[in-house]
């Protein structure tokens, strides 16, 4: 039973500090949430910012066809934002869905 609560202990120190600063975990998931948040503030500001140049350009020149492809640049990443939201919640729902299953079944 003590070699039990040692894995038990062992696992939910991974699952709340990760190993190596690599792991997707309770203890670091606020911090994922404000870069997420401040990474889609910084592109929407990119954004409104090289439309803006762009509406100043005059048409077909290098300037207006680079913040043009600038900002489709910008919609490209943009586009991906809600796959990276949804990828990072469903790591924290299986981190948490395992260390329940994992403390549920060590207290058997």
């Amino acid at each position: 039973m003590h070699k039990k609560f040692e894995d038990v202990k062992s696992f939910l120190k991974n699952l709340l500090f990760g190993t190596k600063g690599q792991a997707v975990n309770i203890g670091n998931i606020a911090l994922i949430g404000t870069t997420l948040v401040v990474a889609v503030l910084t592109l929407a500001f990119a954004g409104d910012v090289l439309s803006d140049i762009n509406s100043d350009q005059t048409a077909n020149s290098a300037a207006a066809n680079i913040s043009s492809n600038g900002l489709t640049g910008l919609l490209n990443v943009t586009g991906q934002l809600p796959s990276v939201g949804t990828v990072l919640g469903a790591a924290l729902i299986i981190g948490i869905l395992a260390t329940a299953f994992f403390i549920r079944r060590s207290n058997n």
